[in-house]
């Protein structure tokens, strides 16, 4: 699998080039990990069902919602449901401990905090 596509002629917004996938390739691979691979469509299936969940709990257009998340595919489904919904992704350093994080919330006035399983001892105790 190249790694490498076609050169842009000009800066493209994210979203045309989602679009641009999902409308010529739909079913080829979007998004490639070690653990996992997504198509054009699922990609746009499932960060789209994110942005529903996210408008379904209050999120409103221009909110903020912060997140400590590893760089995996539920980073880029996260940021890609953010965009769907108007949302501002407001991604934090994943090694921040829980007063950095704290002072990011409060600082970037984030409405919801997503984070990893494996980072609930530190955010548990967030004022």
């Amino acid at each position: 699998m190249s790694l490498v596509g076609p050169l842009l002629p000009q800066l493209t917004p994210l979203e045309d080039l989602l679009s641009r996938g999902l409308q010529e390739t739909p079913d080829s691979t979007a998004l490639s990990t070690a653990e996992a691979e997504l198509s054009w469509r699922e990609l746009d299936q499932r960060s789209r069902l994110l942005a529903c969940c996210y408008r379904a709990m209050g999120l409103q257009p221009g909110d903020r919602v912060a997140s400590l998340l590893p760089n995996r595919i539920d980073a880029v489904l996260h940021v890609l449901a953010c965009i769907h919904a108007g949302l501002v992704a407001t991604p934090l350093n994943y090694r921040y401990r829980a007063l950095e994080i704290d002072r990011a919330l409060r600082v970037s006035s984030a409405r919801l905090l997503l984070f990893h399983g494996e980072r609930l001892a530190r955010c548990g105790t967030l004022s």
